[in-house]
């Protein structure tokens, strides 16, 4: 049974034999195991993030949009909001809180030269129109009123554009983005695919979002000239400037997941790493006195 034995025994202490080579590598792969055991560790302490497809199937839960949006050259007396569906069903008052603001000095009202948009609008996960138009009597020649040629430039900021509750790492296409200043009254559009996303923290409870890209277009909007008066009272074709929002919905759906390393995995590793790298200095020092032994018979 002896024979079996694979842990052999050394009989006697003066046959054990310590090289510098052997101390050298010993403190190097000790090293070695050090490193990677810390590594280790901070990999295991770190969360790892997962992401998985599949279909949305709540796409008859409401969803808040919410929106912050300034315009720094348009009164809010000359700005209208609607928030309607694909199919031109206009969203109630009750599920449209976007609140017009005085900008920059609340305190002037109608007197401040811009406008803030803000609020939030709860909509169905369908295909929908978020319109902010100018006054049109502003932008027609005929019916401008004096100090009124500011109210041509819809330059805006959009400083928040968010569809759901936010999540860590959300990142949202539209904001803080700023639209360039343009000599004529424009249509700003922006075309938008919403993603449905999930993300499920470690702790806690699971948040449901949206991620969402944008596509910006910027047309000019050509008035009737002053003179025409019947081109004015019939329209004209004229196309209202203004900021408009065209959102649609993904059905396949983003899960997010958080996840860590159990404690049983960490430990296997560790074991792994340690074990590994012993039996490889073992081998590089065998190697290593073999070839200092024969080079010296060799001499």
């Amino acid at each position: 049974m002896k024979a079996f034995d694979l842990h052999v025994k050394v009989a006697h202490e003066h046959l054990v034999k310590r090289t510098l080579c052997g101390a050298v590598l010993t403190a190097a792969f000790a090293a070695l195991s050090v490193a990677l055991v810390v590594n280790e560790a901070s990999l295991w302490a770190t969360t790892e993030v997962e992401d998985h497809l599949r279909v949305d199937a709540g796409v008859s839960m409401p969803l808040d949009v919410a929106l912050n949006i300034a315009f720094p050259h348009v009164r809010c007396r000359d700005l209208r909001v609607t928030v309607s569906d694909a199919r031109g069903l206009t969203y109630a008052e009750l599920r449209v809180n976007l609140e017009k603001t005085p900008f920059p000095d609340a305190d002037k009202g109608d007197q401040a030269p811009g406008c803030v948009v803000a609020g939030t609008a709860t909509v169905r996960k369908v295909a929908g129109l978020i319109n902010i138009e100018a006054g049109a009597a502003a932008q027609i020649p005929g019916f401008r009123r004096d100090g009124d040629t500011a109210a041509l430039n819809t330059s805006h900021v959009i400083r928040k554009l968010s569809f759901g509750d936010p999540f860590p790492g959300m990142v949202e296409a539209l904001g803080g983005f700023t639209s360039p200043p343009r000599d004529k009254p424009a249509r700003y559009q922006y075309f938008i695919q919403a993603v449905p996303t999930v993300y499920e923290p470690l702790r806690g409870a699971r948040i449901a979002s949206h991620q969402y890209s944008a596509t910006k277009f910027v047309t000019d909007v050509e008035a009737p000239d002053a003179n025409d008066f019947e081109a004015i009272m019939m329209g004209g074709g004229v196309q209202p400037a203004g900021v408009y929002f065209k959102f649609e919905f993904s059905p396949v759906m983003v899960r997010v997941v958080e996840t860590k390393r159990t404690v049983l995995q960490f430990l296997t590793s560790i074991c792994a790493i340690v074990g590994g790298v012993f039996t490889v200095a073992g081998m590089v020092d065998a190697t290593a006195h073999r070839t200092s032994e024969f080079v010296k018979k060799q001499a």
